[in-house]
């Protein structure tokens, strides 16, 4: 019997006492029924908490049952902080509704969360998200595709590539704005740390907003940033 791991991204009731909870693992999604989960005494209550990574075995069924596993890692500070839950969710968000089967996307997904909980999480979420335009085959280009040579001024979302100072197209990123843009793109989360400054980073957020309903065509649930 193959021991499956996995992500919980959300769960819904079954019946009286049981849950479905849907998994994010290194073969793509995944769903199980836990049965009495949601009873005082069952041993699984916090199997259906989202966020939290289980290893369990299913059945051999079309819709598998949990035999038995797991609760292998917790985020308790996403779970407790409004700020840190909120920027998750955004993560959750694109897994949910843009999954792709990707083994490498697990382990860069736990990562995420786990500087999320513990790190700068407005940082790492805008970089998950910029990061997954990649996989998702939409990354921006850095380079501007007029070919005629000239010093990078901005950013152009229609067109998802960058814009030199001899072209007209509109701008809507400018020069230090698609600097930090690229900065987050191409950072490696486990080993390299950048500086920015807040304001800018708010505005990559609404950037980015836009270049998933553009090239994406996904709009976002959460749309507004808050005071935070």
């Amino acid at each position: 019997m193959e021991k499956i791991t996995g992500i919980v991204l959300k769960s819904i009731d079954y019946k009286d006492s049981s849950k479905i909870v849907y998994l994010y693992t290194n073969e793509g999604k995944k769903e199980v029924i836990i049965r009495g989960a949601k009873k005082i005494k069952s041993p699984f209550r916090s199997f259906f908490l989202t966020y939290n990574i289980i290893s369990y075995y299913p059945s051999n069924s079309k819709l598998p049952t949990l035999i038995d596993g797991d609760v292998i890692k917790t985020f308790p500070n996403i779970l407790s902080d409004y700020k840190r839950n909120y920027y998750a969710s955004l993560v959750l968000e694109v897994i949910n509704n843009l999954s792709l089967e990707n083994e490498r996307l697990f382990f860069f997904l736990v990562s995420t969360l786990e500087l999320i909980n513990s790190d700068d999480y407005k940082l790492y979420t805008l970089v998950f998200l910029v990061k997954y335009l990649y996989l998702l085959g939409i990354q921006p280009q850095f380079k501007c595709l007029c070919k005629n040579n000239g010093r990078i001024k901005g950013f152009n979302l229609l067109n998802g590539h960058a814009v030199c100072e001899k072209c007209s197209d509109e701008l809507d990123l400018n020069l230090e704005e698609i600097i930090l843009l690229k900065n987050i793109y191409t950072l490696d989360i486990n080993n390299d740390k950048i500086e920015y400054d807040v304001n800018i980073l708010d505005r990559l957020y609404e950037f980015i907003f836009k270049y998933y309903n553009y090239h994406a065509n996904y709009l976002f649930k959460v749309k507004k940033l808050g005071e935070f």
